[in-house]
């Protein structure tokens, strides 16, 4: 707790020079502890530090355990869609898509399936899949696959 102080015990320039509020000059107490400025010691410091590295010690795991939720959650939900496809897409033809039909692979087959017509569109099946890697065919990423 800290000490109250009479204002006769506190330095004359502080008054004098108005380094106190003129509302607290008046006063018979004052606190000591207002006026100080206080640092942290060496030792303080020397024990926070360590003391930092056990909560981060122990946080990392549980942060890596988080991400490593989140990549399991997005591979299921990337594989839920894919099989989501391939179903509508033998809804829609009454057989799967063949594993390769001209060396187009059944993952271009269901793309509208995938809500991808932007990038079946592009796929000219007049062409081989690789012949024409200069221009449409090549560079488009699908976020299922």
């Amino acid at each position: 707790m800290m000490e109250t102080v009479a204002m006769s015990t506190l330095p004359k320039n502080w008054v004098q020079n108005k380094l106190l509020p003129s509302s607290l000059s008046g006063l018979a107490s004052k606190r000591l502890g207002f006026f100080e400025r206080r640092a942290f010691t060496l030792i303080e410091v020397l024990v926070v530090i360590p003391v930092i590295g056990v909560l981060v010690a122990i946080l990392l795991p549980a942060v890596q355990a988080v991400r490593e939720a989140s990549r399991r959650i997005t591979c299921q939900n990337h594989l839920r869609q894919l099989g989501l496809a391939l179903r509508n897409n033998h809804s829609q033809s009454h057989v799967f898509p063949p594993g390769s039909l001209d060396e187009w692979s059944w993952n271009t087959r269901i793309l509208p399936q995938l809500e991808q017509n932007n990038v079946y569109d592009l796929c000219d099946f007049g062409l081989e899949p690789f012949e024409d890697l200069g221009t449409r065919n090549a560079g488009e990423v699908v976020g299922a696959f």
